[in-house]
This record gives structure tokens, sequence and C-alpha cells, in this order.
């Protein structure tokens, strides 16, 4: 008898969900938006990235970004 591997839960937090899998990319949503800082738009993460202050602190939540 073969099992499945369990279905990943989505997380607590408003999330992204971007992709395939049952709950999709768990990256947090960057306010105003329904896009992690990965997955959003080169203009909306630009725009975003640009309105933070010097001293923020950004949580990347369970998203690793490979984006510069």
């Amino acid at each position: 008898m073969t099992t499945s591997p369990p279905i990943p839960s989505a997380p607590s937090w408003p999330y992204c969900a971007h992709g395939a899998d049952p709950v999709g990319c768990r990256g947090i949503n960057v306010s105003g938006h329904t896009d992690c800082l990965t997955h959003l738009a080169d203009t909306d993460r630009n725009a975003y990235l640009t309105s933070l202050s010097p001293a923020l602190t950004l949580i990347t939540a369970a998203r690793p970004s490979t984006k510069t």
C-alpha cells in the first residue's frame, strides 16, 4: 500500500499563493498587493522598495528571494 505525501497547509498570514502546488507560494503579501516581494511585477516591486525607509525591516516570511 502506498501513501501519498501530506498536503501542505496554508500559512496563517496573508500569503501570495503564486504557483501550482495546493497552497502555492507562502510568501507574505506586500502591503496593498496580493503578491509577495518575489512575485510582484518589476514596476510594483521597485515602487514598493523605493517607498521604504532605510531603517525598516522587511518580513519575507517563508519565501527566499533571488531577485535583485
